[in-house]
This record gives C-alpha cells, sequence and structure tokens, in this order.
C-alpha cells in the first residue's frame, strides 16, 4: 500500500513552479482588492479561504476563493452592492454575477477560476448572517493544526474521493467536501488508518470531536444523514450533512476494496466509453429506449441552483411516465454552463392501446364505477368480474406513447423547478430518443456523461 500511495502522491502533489503561480496570483488578488476597497467608506478586509489558501489543493486544480470582510452591522443591502463592485473592479473586466445564498463574482485571473465572495466578518460562527461566514473561520481552525505532512494526506483523501466519484459538496455531486476531507485527516491521522477505518463503517457513523453530545442525541438533531461530522466551528451543523446514503456506501465499499487490494485505479480510474460507436453500440445492447430532454437554460445560474431543479423536473417525468404505466429502468440528469440532460430509460417505448382497470371488491357499491365506463368512448370490454371477484373496465389509452407522455408532461411543466420551467417557457425543450441521444451528447459535450450512465459501473471495477 505504501508504494502505490507514494507513487500516487507525486501525481497528485502541485509542483513548486504550480506553487509560485498560485501563490504570485493570489497576493496580487489580495492587493487589488485592498486597494480597490479602500475607495470605499466602509472597511473590507479581503482574506483568502479554502484549499488553495490551505495548501490542500490538488496538482492541476486552479480555484482560488478570496471572501471580502464586511463589519459584521453593515446592511446586507450595501455588502451585495459593494462587494458587487469590489469583485468587478477586481476581476480586470471579466466578471460573471453569480447567485447563491446573496451574489458574488466568479471570473478568471491568470488562468485561474476566482469566486469573490462578500461575507460578515463575525465573532461568533455559531451565530451567522450568511452561511458563507463560516468560511473564513474553517480557516483558522484548519490552519491551526495542519502540517505539510498532514497536507499531504488530505491531498490523498482528496484524490481516492475524486476517483470513486464522491468528491465534492455540491449539490451535483452530493460527496465529501474538501473541509470534511482535512477534518477526517485531523481526527483519523494518515491516509492509510482513516482507510481502514471508513472499511468498518456500517449503515451510520457519527464523529464528535469538541462537543460530549452523545449518538443518540446527534441522530435526532442531524436526522437521516449517513455521517455525521460534527462542525468544530459551529456544533450546531453537519459538515457531512451533503454527502448522500450512495456516496457513504460508495466511500465505504472502495475503502474495503482497497484494503485487500490497493492499486492506483482507485486514484486514476479509467474513463467510461465515449466514442460514438462505443456508445451506439451499449445502447444496442441493452434493448431498452433511451430519452433524452435537451434544454437551454438561459440564466446565469449556478449549478448548485440548477442540479436541484432538475432532479425535481426528472421526479414529476418519472412519476407521470409510471402513472401511464411505464417502467423506468433508470435516469440520469447533467448540465454544465447554459445546458442541461433529463435521461430517461425505458423497458419499452409504447404500450398496448388498451389498459386494465379495477372496480371495487364485493361489499362497495359499484353503480358509480360501472356508470362512469358503461357508454364511455374509452371502454374496449367490460364490466366483468375477474378471477380475484373484482369488477374490470378494459379502457382505451389515453396516450400510449412514453413520448406523447413525455411531451404533454412537458407542455404543462407542473411539479417542474421554478428555472427549469421558466427555461422551457423561454427557450423550448427538445425530445430525443434511440441512439440520436449520442449525437446530442456530441453536441453539448456530455459523452463521458452517456457512457458513464450505459456503462455504470464503481470506477475502480471499470
Amino acid at each position: 500500500m505504501e508504494e502505490v500511495l507514494k507513487e500516487v502522491l507525486k501525481e497528485i502533489k502541485p509542483e513548486e513552479e504550480e506553487q509560485k503561480n498560485l501563490k504570485k496570483t493570489s497576493e496580487k488578488l489580495v492587493e487589488k482588492a485592498k486597494e480597490v476597497s479602500s475607495d470605499f467608506e466602509i472597511s473590507v478586509e479581503p482574506k483568502l479561504v479554502g484549499s488553495a489558501a490551505r495548501g490542500t489543493w490538488l496538482s492541476g486544480e486552479r480555484d482560488i476563493d478570496l471572501f471580502l470582510m464586511f463589519p459584521k452591522d453593515a446592511p446586507q443591502e450595501k455588502l451585495e452592492k459593494i462587494g458587487l463592485e469590489i469583485g468587478k473592479k477586481v476581476s480586470e473586466g471579466k466578471a460573471r454575477e453569480q447567485y447563491a445564498e446573496h451574489p458574488y463574482v466568479n471570473t478568471n485571473i491568470d488562468g485561474f477560476d476566482v469566486d469573490i465572495v462578500p461575507c460578515y466578518d463575525i465573532d461568533d460562527p455559531t451565530n451567522l448572517r450568511s452561511s458563507v461566514d463560516r468560511s473564513p473561520h474553517h480557516q483558522e481552525y484548519i490552519k491551526g493544526w495542519l502540517t505539510p505532512e498532514r497536507a499531504e494526506q488530505v491531498l490523498l483523501l482528496k484524490k481516492f474521493l475524486k476517483g470513486i466519484g464522491a468528491y465534492g459538496a455540491e449539490l451535483k455531486v452530493h460527496g465529501f467536501s474538501g473541509y470534511l476531507c482535512e477534518l477526517l485527516i485531523t481526527h483519523f491521522g494518515p491516509f492509510q488508518e482513516l482507510i481502514k477505518s471508513v472499511s468498518e463503517w456500517g449503515p451510520n457513523k457519527v464523529i464528535n470531536l469538541e462537543s460530549k453530545r452523545d449518538q443518540e442525541e446527534l441522530q435526532d438533531l442531524f436526522p437521516n444523514q449517513p455521517l455525521i461530522f460534527v462542525d468544530p466551528v459551529d456544533p450546531g451543523r453537519n459538515v457531512a450533512a451533503s454527502v448522500s446514503k450512495e456516496n457513504y456506501a460508495t466511500f465505504i465499499r472502495a475503502a474495503q476494496d482497497f484494503m485487500r487490494e490497493p492499486k492506483k485505479e482507485f486514484f486514476f480510474p479509467n474513463k467510461p466509453p465515449t466514442s460514438s460507436q462505443e456508445l451506439e453500440d451499449l445502447i444496442d445492447s441493452r434493448g431498452t429506449e433511451i430519452f433524452m430532454i435537451s434544454l437551454d437554460i438561459p440564466f446565469d445560474l449556478v449549478l448548485d441552483i440548477v442540479y436541484p431543479q432538475l432532479r425535481k423536473t426528472k421526479k414529476t417525468l418519472i412519476k407521470r411516465l409510471e402513472e401511464a404505466d411505464f417502467r423506468v429502468l433508470r435516469s440520469g440528469i447533467w448540465a454544465e454552463e447554459n445546458k442541461a440532460l433529463i435521461l430517461l430509460e425505458l423497458k419499452v417505448p409504447k404500450l398496448p392501446t388498451v389498459k386494465k382497470h379495477i372496480g371495487p371488491p364485493l361489499g362497495i357499491d359499484a353503480r358509480p364505477f360501472i356508470q362512469k365506463y358503461i357508454n364511455s368512448e374509452e371502454a374496449l370490454a367490460g364490466p366483468f368480474v375477474n378471477e380475484d371477484g373484482r369488477l374490470v373496465f378494459e379502457l382505451k389509452r389515453d396516450r400510449d406513447e412514453a413520448s406523447q407522455v413525455l411531451q404533454k408532461t412537458l407542455e404543462l411543466r407542473k411539479g417542474f423547478g421554478k428555472h427549469i420551467e421558466k427555461s422551457i417557457d423561454a427557450e423550448g425543450y427538445e425530445i430525443i430518443e434511440g441512439k440520436k441521444v449520442v449525437a446530442k451528447a456530441e453536441e453539448v459535450n456530455a459523452e463521458e456523461f452517456l457512457g458513464d450512465y450505459l456503462s455504470k459501473c464503481l470506477p475502480w471495477y471499470r
């Protein structure tokens, strides 16, 4: 195991030139922010936070988080207005306004993806004005114990989680955040010790570094969460709240397999198939019918807003299909920039025209049931009594093709995410079926998403 970890660390640890470039750009950003902030009558302190500031970033990552710390009594309107103005001036004309809990600026400086985020400079992280106010406190907590050796162990953990597809607290992934990775190494020690412990975890795990509350109390406080890691900075928060059951279980399975057979594929898994021919062959081999709904999203939204709305929309589409007796085998969603896809795999694309409609059992008045259908144009047969003693009509389906159900549901747009509904109003939608989904995936650079869906497999087995 040690040899594998040494080899991996050589590949993932930033080289000296990378570190110099990051430091140079980070210092430039802070100085520029200080200079711009001095033009305003309110005191604003720029502060670097996140993995780039802590030295726990992986080679090749080019992300910088610059926080603008406002006085805790500053009005929110002023924080948002001045925060955006400072962000835009620091961005040298390349600013993109983004919206999460409140507006912030995203930009690209010297090839680095930079988020410039206004927050409040609070003394007590348990008494927040916005959720991002914790980040500077996380920064100070982690820096208090972090050494270069521990930072290397964090890198190994991050890369392991990336390799198995469970890294990232964003709502696209529902995985492990960078801060959670740092805390896990804090508690369990070196990567090897952590993985050994994780391999023995059960359906739920509670980790509490500094509070005296017992496990039962914490599970009541954070219900239905497989992993609970109490934030040492804010004991009322579960750092692992974003981790889904799927990613929690994947981490445990990966740890168990890695303990049995340590190999680099956990950190550097093989890519899924992405060529047109491979994807089309995979579709043919499944013997199902695949539908893809393609959407243009004409709003500048962060993916943390888009993905929950896509999931809500997908859930509604599946519900309508199943109400129409179509069986959805599996589904998926994808979004990037202003494009989004919903993938739905059905056992069959078309059902028989006739459907069975079961009436009341004995002991319940059947007259309303019979009167409703006896002279209906929907009725193809009935009423008759089946082998269970129930009255039955055989009716004509309203829609016998899945594409008709999807089209009707998309036209109604009820139960969809708010911005998905608005996007369809503004830009429409496209339903793609069968092997034609390959061309659409290639058009929006989603081949890897489609390949991963069609050849779904734990990454280290691929």
